[in-house]
């Protein structure tokens, strides 16, 4: 590894998760500590193809990671030696080694992860360039499932703004309740978290929303903190790093594209709850939401509804398919399975900060569901298999 620049704006989260996978894929790899600048797209823009070659000569770049389109004569780069990756996953016709993503895949996310829900939603502007892949998405999974419901409203930010808002406030009102609402991007979901603020909708007891990019300054920005599908940028990270070093040692080499898949949901506040009309339910499942990395008890639960322990679990049971204690535990396996698999946090600690003393039962239950332990599944999903 060598120089490395990316092209991107400064407040796009998801560059340090990448930056984070490079860093980490020289570390454990033993390859030369890269250099890693960034330029603004816009700079980009004003000074062409030709200018970015000659600053990256210049300052002797070795590689560059951007998102190009199809009129940039992207061969500039080539004939001089720098290897280019391109980061812009709807354009896949560039010549270049490109990330890709399967955007029709956010439609299957939702619905499977959110498997209870009956009605589901997209919202997001007309310049979201992945609108109808989206779209198509669910479409397609939910064609098989008639008792489903699927509505979407694409806000156009060039038409009058007022006029605009006020077609999204009805839209808002009238879609059928609860409902799950996938949003284009974490901004809008922020966005759609004041809007039914406004119309006294309750997130996410009637509306539960979820964005898309995972960016954790934006989800936590709220009270309602804001759940999302996360990218997996810190693996696209890795990837690039891996498929550079490659081309730094074999010239000859073209590169390859690299397959993004999306798919992990980060549960938060705006989604912490079960669809149905029963607020007793709703709230028992929002105080667990809250509360389940503590040693809670069903009779915590119990405390923070208006109804006996007897007529709560019935009704939770009738809603949710399962007892309030095993819906707590559900959530600390979710919680522990996502950190044994996403992060290399010890077992144990991991354990420890959902409220259980020592790993023993979570690695069971973890076993139970995987059939592995969580050590052993960690040893055999590294990230360069």
């Amino acid at each position: 590894m060598a120089r490395l620049l990316i092209i991107t704006e400064y407040e796009e989260r998801h560059i340090y998760d990448v930056i984070s996978g490079i860093k980490d894929y020289v570390l454990e790899k033993n390859v030369p500590d890269p250099t890693i600048c960034t330029i603004s797209k816009g700079y980009v823009a004003s000074i062409g193809m030709k200018g970015l070659v000659e600053w990256c000569r210049e300052w002797k770049v070795d590689c560059v990671l951007g998102s190009f389109s199809r009129n940039e004569d992207t061969d500039l780069l080539a004939d001089s030696g720098i290897i280019a990756v391109n980061w812009n996953s709807m354009l896949m016709d560039t010549g270049l080694p490109s990330i890709r993503t399967d955007h029709t895949t956010y439609g299957r996310i939702c619905v499977k992860h959110f498997s209870s829900y009956r009605h589901f939603a997209f919202y997001s502007h007309t310049n979201d360039p992945r609108i109808h892949s989206i779209i198509q998405g669910f479409q397609k999974v939910l064609e098989d499932n008639p008792s489903a419901t699927f509505d979407h409203f694409i806000f156009d930010p060039e038409a009058d703004f007022r006029s605009e808002l006020m077609v999204l406030k009805a839209w808002l009102r009238n879609i059928p309740k609860p409902v799950l609402i996938l949003a284009g991007s974490d901004m809008f979901g922020n966005n759609l978290i004041e809007y039914c603020k406004v119309l006294n909708i309750d997130v996410p007891g009637k509306a539960a929303i979820l964005g898309i990019g995972n960016s954790r300054m934006i989800c936590d920005m709220k009270l309602t903190s804001l759940s999302s599908i996360d990218m997996n940028m810190y693996k696209v990270g890795w990837r690039i790093a891996e498929m550079m070093d490659i081309c730094l040692k074999n010239r000859n080499f073209k590169g390859y594209d690299i397959i993004n898949r999306p798919g992990r949901v980060i549960e938060r506040m705006s989604t912490a709850t079960i669809p149905s009309a029963n607020q007793d339910v709703v709230e028992a499942a929002r105080f667990i939401h809250l509360h389940f990395h503590q040693k809670i008890s069903v009779d915590d639960v119990v405390q923070a509804t208006s109804i006996s322990r007897r007529l709560l679990e019935k009704h939770f049971a009738a809603e949710c398919g399962m007892g309030i204690y095993q819906y707590i535990m559900k959530l600390r396996l979710d919680e522990f399975t996502e950190k044994v698999m996403h992060t290399k946090e010890p077992i144990k600690s991991i354990a420890i900060s959902l409220g259980d003393d020592d790993s023993k039962n979570l690695s069971r239950m973890f076993r139970e569901k995987y059939g592995c332990s969580p050590s052993s599944w960690r040893e055999a999903n590294t990230l360069d298999d």
